[in-house]
């Protein structure tokens, strides 16, 4: 019962947050297409999801950074066991240390010029990010298979879906989101909207991880 509710929560605390900031982004909508203020504004810039290095992107980038402290005390367990898939754990803890740092500083975005050095990049695939992106949750898919496969079906739904809200609004609203800034439409309300949307979702998406790999650890510990 501990063991749940612990896992609980760490979830609801989480989903607290998330929901406060966007609510806040949610003002700052209103203050600009309600009030005609700049999306420039300090208010705007500090609370709109759209923007970098503000406060729902230090909360994002932390709570990264959680799970990888989260998946660090599973890899730890597994290194001492020597599981089959300690590995796999620590290449994860590795995985969300680097998606960290980059929800931080943007390293994905930097990317973008070689890539339109190879191609120029239109349309879906305007944020040329997402190409080798692409390929790397691919890659990482591929590789991940048996180590989805040996988890309890509990956790493994918990990641799979987990896994599904954050990169498929990562993504894919970044997808449509592309051609309308391409096309002159950058933070008018429809692709306000979306980003709210894009954002909301991956946070929830690694709250709920958070919440698997918890859950997944305490449950083995019971059994022990």
């Amino acid at each position: 019962m501990n063991r749940q509710l612990q896992a609980a929560k760490t979830f609801t605390v989480l989903a607290s947050i998330i929901t406060i900031l966007l609510l806040l982004n949610c003002a700052t909508l209103v203050y600009k297409f309600g009030f005609g203020a700049s999306e420039y504004s300090f208010f705007f810039h500090v609370f709109n999801m759209e923007y970098e290095q503000n406060v729902p992107t230090i909360y994002s980038a932390l709570q990264l950074l959680f799970a990888a402290f989260l998946l660090y005390g599973v890899f730890k367990d597994k290194l001492a066991q020597n599981d089959l898939f300690k590995w796999h754990w620590g290449l994860l803890c590795l995985a969300f240390v680097y998606l960290s740092f980059d929800e931080a500083i943007e390293l994905h975005e930097k990317s973008m010029p070689y890539v339109e050095r190879i191609s120029k990049t239109t349309g879906p695939l305007f944020y040329g990010w997402i190409i080798p992106a692409s390929i790397c949750v691919f890659v990482m898919g591929l590789f991940y298979i048996r180590f989805l496969l040996a988890l309890p079906v509990r956790s493994r739904n918990l990641f799979i879906i987990s896994g599904i809200i954050y990169v498929g609004s990562a993504i894919g609203f970044e997808m449509i989101e592309g051609p309308m800034e391409q096309s002159g439409n950058w933070m008018t309300l429809p692709y306000a909207t979306l980003v709210t949307i894009e954002e909301t979702l991956e946070m929830l998406g690694i709250a709920l991880f958070c919440y698997a790999v918890i859950d997944y650890e305490n449950r083995l510990k019971n059994k022990a």
